[in-house]
């Protein structure tokens, strides 16, 4: 069950942080991996949703973790 409520918790922060840096106005400073994450946004936003997807579908956390993990990773490279 914590590994589902980490989940959850990585699934909340990702969507919050995105969505703060794409309201951002274009004035304000970010830090460089902002840009780089508003540049991914669509690709973030699909990962989280995955995510959820395989969560609400009642996945094995344990494998879950491992698709995220997966998609994370080709996503980074």
């Amino acid at each position: 069950m914590w590994l589902h409520q980490l989940l959850v918790l990585w699934l909340m922060d990702t969507v919050n942080v995105l969505s703060t840096y794409l309201s951002a106005p274009a004035s304000l400073p970010l830090p460089p991996q902002a840009a780089r994450l508003v540049q991914r946004a669509v690709e973030v936003s699909n990962l989280a949703e995955s995510v959820s997807a395989d969560l609400v579908t009642g996945a094995e956390p344990h494998q879950a973790w491992e698709r995220m993990i997966d998609r994370a990773a080709a996503m980074a490279s």
